[in-house]
């Protein structure tokens, strides 16, 4: 038992340039949240189940944004019930501080039906309601540029999942704490603004999925980090410009896939990491300037666990 413990962490840590890396993972590609291929619950351990991709809309052609359609003077008796009739008038007021799309998928942003024609909104039954409403939104690659999320995901109260790899999305990170359902969370590879870890990340106790990689992001990783998502099971902070000690309470989270590489962070890598040995898969060290990777130090992260 001990032994294959211990092989189990050994195939995780493993030293690469003097780096850490852990085999299968890549440090700088701009994946989306699909192409990682990761089969991730719904976070609360049921409710809303979702896949996205596939559908949730038109869309095509190629235009700058900034257009002020929507549809209308659209009424409430207009759409399917009330809480679609709210999420219209959020994407509305969203609709409008769009600077730029170079896919014209804002354009499809227009009338009532928003779960069938709406690019990149995709709808679903929360827990014990018989409504429809925006359950999930999926802006991966559209390269919208807007500046600033707020008031439009944290006003979209059933929304469980919100990704958006690879777009032009500034300000801070909206605070999603008050969104019940909420648990993935993707703002890879934006020009959000430059701040230290979006604290109010922390809050999202549901979170299974949380990747803020390609952004601007410096300062220490506070240690809620590793606490603060008891059903975390991918966390990635890659090439953004953390520096520091990593905390050392790295080994209380549950996660299976964590990278940290492309920052500056320095120091040892904490001991307390030998505590994942059942639960990590994958880990990313790379480009750093971390330290006990060394050969005897790997067998003591394999040795602290029995």
């Amino acid at each position: 038992m001990a032994g294959s413990l211990s092989a189990a962490l050994c195939l995780t840590l493993f030293c690469l340039l003097g780096a850490c890396i852990a085999p299968g993972a890549r440090a700088n590609g701009r994946h989306s949240r699909r192409d990682l291929d990761i089969n991730l619950g719904n976070g609360n351990g049921g409710g809303i189940s979702i896949g996205i991709g596939g559908s949730g809309g038109g869309g095509g052609g190629g235009s700058s944004g900034g257009s002020s359609g929507g549809g209308g003077d659209l009424r409430p008796c207009d759409f399917e019930n009330e809480r679609l009739y709210k999420a219209y008038k959020v994407i509305q007021k969203f609709r409008r501080t769009v600077t730029c799309d170079p896919q014209n998928i804002i354009s499809s942003w227009s009338g009532a039906d928003l779960c069938s024609t709406y690019k990149g909104f995709f709808c679903e039954r929360p827990p014990n309601i018989t409504d429809r409403t925006i359950a999930s939104v999926d802006f991966n690659g559209y390269n919208l540029q807007a500046s600033s999320l707020k008031e439009f995901v944290d006003a979209l109260p059933d929304l469980a999942l919100f990704h958006a790899n690879s777009n032009n999305f500034g300000g801070a990170v909206p605070d999603l704490s008050r969104l019940q359902y909420f648990y993935e969370l993707d703002l890879s590879n934006n020009k959000l603004s430059p701040a230290t870890f979006p604290t109010d990340v922390l809050k999202l106790k549901n979170a299974t999925f949380v990747d803020i990689r390609f952004n601007s992001f410096y300062g220490e990783l506070p240690g809620g980090v590793f606490c603060s998502f008891p059903q975390v099971q991918a966390i990635f902070v890659n090439n953004n410009q953390f520096s520091g000690s990593l905390p050392d309470n790295i080994g209380d989270s549950p996660v299976n896939y964590l990278s940290l590489a492309n920052n500056n962070f320095t120091g040892e890598i904490p001991k307390s990491i030998a505590r994942m040995a059942n639960t990590l898969f994958e880990v990313l060290f790379l480009n750093n300037k971390l330290s006990g990777c060394e050969e005897d130090k790997y067998r003591t992260y394999s040795a602290l666990h029995p």
